[in-house]
């Protein structure tokens, strides 16, 4: 028997040894399986964001094609404002002129009729002074002649 608990111990330390390596091996492949589950949400996910990644980069895209389109849009815009500023300028200068020259026109015209006025008025006076003494001369011969109507009807 001496030999047999050595035989005996063996068996039952290599028992032991692979009741051992039998639950680390469970142990490992439960953690396997967990890290596998683990790898496959992660692969899902990464797939997923991969997917959300692509479509981030289109919808970017297309931004930057419609940004590059608005910023042309706004430039033909800004032409166009300028060419219509620049060109209401330009017809509120003609008008502007065209004022200014009527205004001077009509100054003119309006000195023109004051100087007019000014000689009629200088007319007009003078014909009242000539007046005056037509009608003083007409009243001295109407006296004179009535004066000699008189004496004629006297003598008569």
């Amino acid at each position: 028997r001496g030999v047999a608990p050595k035989a005996f111990i063996e068996e039952a330390v290599s028992e032991a040894h692979l009741k051992s390596v039998m639950k680390s091996r469970d142990r490992l492949s439960r953690r396997v399986a967990i890290l596998t589950g683990r790898e496959q949400r992660r692969l899902t996910e990464a797939h997923v964001t991969s997917d959300e990644l692509r479509k981030v980069k289109a919808v970017k895209d297309k931004l930057e094609t419609l940004c590059k389109e608005l910023r042309r849009q706004n430039l033909t815009i800004m032409e166009n404002a300028k060419e219509v500023s620049e060109a209401d300028d330009a017809r509120r200068k003609d008008l502007g002129d065209k004022f200014n020259a009527t205004i001077e026109d009509v100054t003119a015209k309006l000195a023109e009729q004051a100087e007019q006025r000014t000689a009629q008025m200088a007319e007009n006076d003078d014909l009242r002074t000539k007046l005056g003494s037509l009608l003083e001369k007409f009243d001295q011969q109407e006296q004179a002649n009535n004066a000699r109507f008189a004496a004629k009807d006297i003598e008569v």
